[in-house]
């Protein structure tokens, strides 16, 4: 997705979605998540949007952040079991449609998404080192839109 949507941006809020009791079980829980996500967001200087602010903010921009882990079914999980997940890291703003601009929606204006596979033990990891790297490509993005 082109980074042209990205381009003045100075104040974001943070949505993380999808970990569960199961993925904490394995290691990976959303404050973990959240305190990654938001080391990158004060690296770009981006402000945080508090909770009550956000959606009264010009164009109600988000950091979107999703993480799926696979289920295994119960008695599957044994010392060498691998866990699959999806990653995703959206950034999203409130839009208008053209057409009847009384419409107004949460849309994504930039994202990039992943998945991989690793053994559960090391689940934790994966997943941060999968949403890191795509953290890394917002990084470029935003810095590209940003440009002098």
């Amino acid at each position: 997705m082109a980074s042209r949507g990205l381009r003045g941006l100075e104040r974001v809020y943070l949505v993380i979605e999808g970990i569960s009791g199961a993925d904490e079980t394995a290691g990976m829980t959303e404050q973990l998540l959240r305190e990654d996500v938001e080391v990158c967001l004060r690296g770009l200087g981006l402000a945080p949007l508090g909770a009550g602010e956000w959606l009264s903010t010009c164009g109600a921009p988000h950091v979107y952040v999703r993480v799926e882990v696979a289920e295994e079914a119960p008695g599957e999980a044994d010392a060498g079991s691998t866990a699959g997940f999806a990653a995703a890291v959206q950034v999203r703003e409130k839009v208008q449609l053209e057409r009847d601009p009384e419409v107004k929606v949460l849309a994504p204006v930039w994202g990039s998404q992943s998945v991989g596979q690793v053994e559960r033990t090391a689940l934790q990891d994966g997943i941060r080192r999968t949403v890191g790297a795509l953290l890394e490509e917002f990084v470029a993005a935003y810095e590209r839109a940003n440009a002098a």
